[in-house]
Formats: structure tokens, C-alpha cells, sequence
């Protein structure tokens, strides 16, 4: 291909089309504070945290931009999201041993915002995060915080409680000030819960032991529905895995480097003339439930080739050698490994690892001997000599990107062991690329 960054101009056009024809507006309605029900397609941004404001189309196209003081509550019908307003005092104390102090159990802030329905019904489970997940009931039109502390507490007795309080004794995780310093968690969740579930027994056992978890909650609450024999909404669930697939297109810059033990495969030794050509294919990342889902599993699948040629030569003294070596491959490639993202929020920066395994669809490895006469410019004689390939290849691969939305950059490195099929021809193929992909859905 003699001018590859016109493929590579075609791809990303496609793409770009696709982006605009794929709207994030999905149908939904929003509830007005005088009881007003609006409906018309709201903007989906896939929330890492809790929405500051929503955008919202009516039905006669008209854009408004919501806050929670406006609206009591808002739906997305496709993606079976549901959220509620809300203006209340929020807990900000930290559970991390790292950050509690004697008085950091004390710190709360009023707010005014969004939170996510988990569980559906007459006891409500909901959600927002800031810097840790916060969980409410809602019972009788109340929204209450459930409650899960922590404090450093001085005294003498490490095995001291009070209701729902667990005390830890002071060990290398903790700091201390000269006096003895215990970690307390108050876990007052659980018995907020067993008064709310006061008339369903069976869950006491569950309740003492319940988790401070998404998973664990939405159980004991969905459990509680069963006990009364009381149907609820089915919500998204987001304490299990999520799929998204996409398509992905970039540039890719390949280098083969060749080390031959034999003198009469000498002439192959050396690094090739880079290749840059496109690359262009399918991706899926599954999105684990835990740690806020910044962890991820992904893999995908691309199409790559190159063309590549270096050059040796050997003189003696009637003539020169001049040994061109070519190296053109179609390969179809499979990347698997694990994707960690460090923030969750609308820019989110990750790091990728895993392996690469590669088929060449196309494979073309030859040297061309030119001999020419010291005084002559032009080859006297000319041999072309094929280089034994395998269709497969293993290697490793990282990157570095950032997703904004549905869209996301990476910068590529992979190394895999090379296509020769020579014991005593041993060749790596080393490749950078930069990728552009959207998710489709």
C-alpha cells in the first residue's frame, strides 16, 4: 500500500460517522417539583459518580439542563436507570485506617443531589460516591444514610463496644500519638436496617452479618420483598459485570529484528526500515463490579500488516554483495490482558498488560543477492532465496490511554518472538501503535 494514511483518513471518518449517528440521548422522562411529568430523551453519560445536573430534550426538541432543585426524579428507559433528588446532610468521614482520626467520624456535609435506585420499592436502596460509596434507605417518603464508621478512639479496653460498634486492636496499621489508639467501625448500618425490617424476622441472621456492600445490600433488601411477598421494579444491576464492545482504528510502526547464528545467514542479522501502516478492528472490555469497576478485562482483535527491508553488504575484492531482505506480513491479532483505571470520573486514565497472539494470514520473507563488480553500478547476477515463516506468533503487550465518554486514546507497545521458522534464524517483531476507538455499545 503505497500511501496507507488514506485507509487510516477513511476509517476514522467511518467512525466519526457512526459517533454522530449513535446519539447518547436515550428516551426517559423527568419529574418537575409540582408533580409534573416531562418526557422526552435524556443525555446518558455513563455516570462514575453521582450527575451534578442532567441534560434533557423534549419531545418538541427543545434542550434543559436540570439540577436535583428541579426536578424530584428522572428514568432512562433503555438502560433501566432510575434516580432521585434529593437535599440532605451527607456523611464525609473516611473508613481508610490511613485518614481517621479521633474526631473524622464527626464530618458531614448538607448536599443536594442524585442518587441511584438500586433496589425499587416501598424500602428503597439507593446509591451515590464521592470518595466512598454511600448507601440510603428510603421508607415512607424519608431518605435515611446508612451509616458505616469510623474512629480513633484512647482507651484501655480494646474489647470496649457499644451498639453496632467493633473495636480492633492497635496493630502497624494504625497510627499512634504515645497513648494507645484503637480503630473503632461503627457499623450502625445493620441495626438501622433491622428496625426498617423489624416485621420480617427471617433476616436477622442475614442482617447481623451483612457487608457494607452493594451486593450484600441489594440481596437482604430484595430478600425482605420475598419475605413479604411484595414485587419490585427490576433495577440495573450494577454490582455485576459490564460489557461493552467497540471499534478501534489507529497507526502502527513495526520494526522486525533478525539474529542469525550461522555465517551463511549472516547477511540477515540487523534491525529492518520501520513500517507505518493502519490498523483497524473489534474490541470488548468486561468492567468487574469491584473497587468502583477500575478493573477490567479486555481484549481485542486487529487487523495489521507491514512491509518492511533491511540491507547488508559484503565486499571482497573483485565484487560486492548487497543482500536486500524483505518482510511483508498480514496478520490477524489477538490481545488479552487486564485494564486498570486510575479515576473514576468523565476522563479516565488506564493501563493495559496482557499477551498477544498473532496468525499471519500473509507471509512473505525472501533476500535478494545482488553481486556487483567494483567498477559497475548494476548487478551482474541476482538470486532470490526465501526465508522459512510460521503462520504464528506469542508475545506481550502494554499501553497507556484515556477514555472520555464512549471514545478512548491508547498508545501500544507489543513484542512478540517472530515468524522464523529457522532454529538458527531468531527474530522479534516489535510494534508501537496509537489507537482510536468508540464503543458501540
Amino acid at each position: 500500500m503505497k500511501n496507507p494514511h488514506y485507509l487510516l483518513i477513511a476509517v476514522v471518518v467511518c467512525l466519526a460517522h457512526t459517533a454522530n449517528s449513535q446519539s447518547t440521548f436515550e428516551n426517559g422522562y423527568v419529574v418537575l417539583t409540582n408533580g409534573d411529568t416531562l418526557r422526552g430523551a435524556i443525555n446518558n453519560r455513563d455516570w462514575k459518580t453521582n450527575p451534578k445536573s442532567i441534560e434533557f430534550r423534549s419531545a418538541s426538541g427543545d434542550l434543559f439542563n436540570y439540577t436535583p432543585a428541579e426536578i424530584t426524579r428522572f428514568y432512562l428507559e433503555k438502560s433501566n436507570e432510575n434516580f432521585r433528588a434529593v437535599s440532605m446532610i451527607i456523611d464525609k468521614s473516611p473508613t481508610e485506617a490511613d485518614h481517621v482520626t479521633e474526631e473524622s467520624h464527626l464530618l458531614s456535609a448538607q448536599e443536594t443531589l442524585f442518587l441511584r435506585v438500586l433496589v425499587n420499592g416501598p424500602i428503597a436502596l439507593l446509591h451515590s460516591f464521592d470518595f466512598k460509596d454511600h448507601f440510603y434507605f428510603e421508607k415512607g417518603g424519608e431518605v435515611t444514610e446508612l451509616l458505616h464508621q469510623a474512629r480513633l478512639v484512647r482507651g484501655k479496653n480494646p474489647y470496649d463496644s457499644e451498639a453496632g460498634v467493633h473495636t480492633q486492636r492497635q496493630n502497624s496499621d494504625y497510627r499512634t500519638t504515645g497513648d494507645k489508639l484503637l480503630l473503632k467501625r461503627n457499623e450502625k448500618y445493620k441495626f438501622q436496617l433491622i428496625n426498617a425490617f423489624e416485621d420480617c424476622k427471617t433476616l436477622l441472621p442475614d442482617l447481623q452479618r451483612l457487608t457494607f456492600e452493594e451486593k450484600a445490600l441489594r440481596k437482604v433488601f430484595l430478600g425482605y420483598y420475598k419475605c413479604k411477598s411484595i414485587s419490585t421494579e427490576k433495577q440495573k444491576d450494577y454490582s455485576s459485570y459490564k460489557t461493552q464492545i467497540g471499534i478501534v482504528a489507529g497507526l502502527t510502526q513495526t520494526r522486525t529484528n533478525v539474529s542469525a547464528e550461522e555465517t551463511t545467514n549472516k547477511h540477515l542479522n540487523g534491525k529492518s526500515v520501520k513500517s507505518m501502516l493502519p490498523s483497524f478492528g473489534i474490541q470488548l472490555t468486561a468492567t468487574a463490579p469491584r473497587n468502583r469497576g477500575r478493573l477490567a478485562f479486555h481484549t481485542d482483535l486487529l487487523f495489521q500488516q507491514y512491509e518492511v527491508t533491511s540491507t547488508n553488504e559484503v565486499r571482497n575484492s573483485a565484487y560486492r554483495t548487497v543482500y536486500v531482505n524483505t518482510y511483508n506480513f498480514s496478520d490477524l491479532t489477538l490481545n488479552v490482558g487486564g485494564r486498570y483505571y486510575f479515576a473514576n470520573s468523565t476522563i479516565r486514565p488506564f493501563g493495559d498488560i496482557g499477551a498477544t497472539g498473532v496468525f499471519s494470514v500473509k507471509r512473505e520473507a525472501y533476500t535478494t543477492d545482488n553481486k556487483i563488480r567494483l567498477n559497475e553500478a548494476q548487478p551482474y547476477e541476482s538470486y532470490h532465496e526465501d526465508i522459512a515463516t510460521r503462520p504464528y506468533q506469542i508475545g506481550i503487550w502494554l499501553g497507556a490511554g484515556v477514555t472520555y465518554e464512549k471514545f478512548a486514546l491508547e498508545a501500544r507497545l507489543s513484542s512478540t518472538n517472530g515468524w522464523s521458522d529457522v532454529p538458527a534464524i531468531a527474530v522479534s517483531v516489535n510494534r508501537a501503535s496509537l489507537l482510536f476507538s468508540y464503543r458501540i455499545f
